[in-house]
């Protein structure tokens, strides 16, 4: 969320490339702590959600490709 936010708030930005690579880097969900939330994984899992649209939909709208 906040890579998204620094490449839309700086005019220098005149593309943005999103990669993945490191510790940091998943294609997918963190399955120990989906299961540690048990009940309340809907819960859990719409606000992971909500940071990512949020993310997404700020470099959709940005107006560097």
């Amino acid at each position: 969320m906040e890579a998204s936010i620094v490449c839309d708030e700086d005019p220098e930005t005149r593309a943005v490339i999103v990669t993945g690579a490191g510790a940091m880097f998943s294609a997918g969900g963190d399955l120990r702590s989906f299961a540690a939330a048990g009940t309340a994984i809907g819960a859990r899992l719409k606000e992971l959600t909500a940071y990512l649209h949020a993310a997404i939909s700020r470099l959709a709208r940005m107006n560097a490709p």
